[in-house]
């Protein structure tokens, strides 16, 4: 929410959004072209390929690639809400992750990246919460809310604010 208020003047935010969703709506084309082995050999026809991802994770990873965001002109908050479909990619990212943790010859270390990266998750969406809750009543409003000189301050100063107090 901070850098969406914070950089929508400047037009950084629209041109850093619609290159995020071209770039999920690649992804998914690339998914897409994948080989696998089936039978101890390599299967690499486009329309095997095809099939095989839209039948695993290839609905879930198209439905969080559709910018719904950009054809909604309602306010900040709506069009936020409007954003959670891309939190379908996450499964997709643990299953990379396992993937890559099963064909490694030190484990350990996806199995620590794979919590860190969960980690910065959930401080990166619980402080994005805290922040979306402090918009909606009010920076300051009450004790367990940002204050206003939060509101104020940079969006580096917000964004660290929101990860490590939210």
């Amino acid at each position: 929410l901070g850098f969406k208020v914070g950089l929508d003047s400047y037009g950084v935010y629209s041109v850093v959004d619609i290159v995020g969703s071209l770039l999920l709506i690649v992804d998914v084309c690339v998914r897409a072209r994948i080989s696998f082995v089936r039978s101890g050999l390599w299967v690499t026809d486009g329309g095997v390929l095809a099939r095989n991802y839209l039948g695993h994770w290839g609905w879930l990873d198209i439905l969080a690639s559709l910018p719904i965001d950009f054809f909604i002109w309602e306010s900040i908050e709506v069009q936020l809400l409007f954003k959670l479909n891309r939190l379908l990619r996450l499964p997709s990212l643990f299953t990379y992750f396992n993937d890559s943790e099963k064909r490694s010859t030190k484990p350990y270390l996806y199995v620590l990246a794979k919590l860190c990266a969960l980690l910065v998750i959930v401080c990166h969406l619980l402080g994005c919460l805290w922040f979306f809750i402090a918009y909606l009543q009010g920076f300051g409003s009450s004790r367990s809310m940002p204050s206003k000189a939060a509101f104020d301050d940079s969006l580096g100063v917000q964004y660290l604010f929101a990860f490590f107090y939210g």
